[in-house]
């Protein structure tokens, strides 16, 4: 009686299996009623009911129903793009920094560019942006995401 003698995958039959399987994924994510493919050659397009802009020291992010502003990592303004409400009033405290460290005995340390530091706008994606703070005091990262 002949016994079935179990798959033994060479290399070959490995690569063509795995390569046939990337191909099966990317065409699953093409036709996927949540994407709409992309024409080959052309770059994928951000959302367009979110982004996030670097101007400077500035950085502007818009979502489908809020537009913000935020300046050296400070929210100034928070805005409905419906109404044109704007959500924030001015601060009692006009100095105060976007990051501060608070300590046990109520004492509060700035971290920004009072003290030899620096405050640099990293952006990683349409939708992502990391604001980094360096200081004699201390280091800080504030992550921005735009949510569609």
């Amino acid at each position: 009686m002949l016994r079935p003698t179990p798959a033994i995958m060479n290399r070959r039959h490995f690569l063509r299996t795995a390569g046939g399987a990337t191909a099966l994924a990317a065409l699953s994510a093409q036709t996927s009623p949540a994407t709409e493919p992309t024409p080959a050659g052309a770059q994928a397009q951000p959302n367009p009911f979110a982004t996030v802009k670097v101007e400077g020291d500035r950085l502007r992010i818009e979502t489908h129903t809020l537009q913000a502003e935020m300046i050296h990592g400070r929210l100034t303004s928070l805005r409905s793009k419906l109404t044109g409400e704007e959500f924030l009033r001015e601060l009692d405290q006009p100095g105060a920094a976007a990051l501060e460290l608070v300590y046990r005995s109520d004492e509060i340390v700035r971290v920004d560019t009072s003290k030899f530091g620096t405050i640099t706008t990293h952006l990683f994606s349409p939708l992502q942006v990391e604001i980094v703070f360096h200081s004699l005091d201390g280091y800080g990262v504030i992550t921005v995401i735009a949510d569609p």
